[in-house]
């Protein structure tokens, strides 16, 4: 009776083991939208989400160098689902109707899913209007700015790197005499 038992609970492990919800497969390409040609190297996200607002990462993969990434996922009831692609030196790209981007896809929790996500290279920048937000200050300006603490510019100035031992010095001057300063009034008996 034992093994009669026994046998009964195996065969129904192996009979209901491989029922279940169904897997969902995603099969996701990265495209470069000017080319049209596949990316590599880029970085596909899976969310799961109940509001838009509160996206949770579930899976992330690395593309290809077909520009390809497959994910496989148990669907849970009640949560919708969205990838979207991301990679250095490109942005997304506005959909047609203004609204959405093409670089995210819902994916409806079905068997099989095939998304094809665009990514457009970010142009460099215009080096006249480049200049004209970050002109060039002469260090020693800077340097009387930061040290009077007068910042009179609304704009982060054009650096060079032969600059950068000059600032660095003053920066070092300045806390050097802070810390002199503190000392000196420990020792002449006032708090610091």
């Amino acid at each position: 009776m034992r093994n009669l038992l026994l046998s009964f609970c195996l065969f129904s492990v192996i009979l209901w083991s491989g029922c279940g919800p169904l897997p969902t497969i995603v099969s996701v390409q990265v495209v470069n939208s000017d080319s049209q040609q596949p990316l590599d190297s880029a970085n596909v996200i899976l969310y799961r989400y109940y509001d838009r607002d509160y996206l949770t990462p579930i899976d992330s993969q690395w593309t290809t160098a077909e520009g390809t990434a497959d994910f496989r996922f148990i669907a849970e009831e009640g949560y919708q689902y969205l990838v979207d692609a991301n990679r250095k030196f490109f942005q997304p790209v506005l959909n047609e109707n203004g609204a959405t981007f093409d670089n995210q896809l819902e994916i409806v929790a079905e068997d099989t899913n095939t998304a094809v996500l665009l990514l457009e290279l970010i142009p460099p920048p215009d080096p006249v209007i480049y200049a004209t937000i970050h002109p060039a200050v002469p260090v020693n300006q800077i340097i009387g700015a930061l040290a009077t603490d007068t910042w009179e510019w609304m704009f982060l100035p054009k650096l060079y790197w032969e600059d950068i031992p000059a600032l660095y010095w003053q920066g070092a001057t300045a806390v050097l005499y802070t810390i002199t300063h503190a000392a000196h009034r420990v020792r002449i008996g006032q708090i610091v």
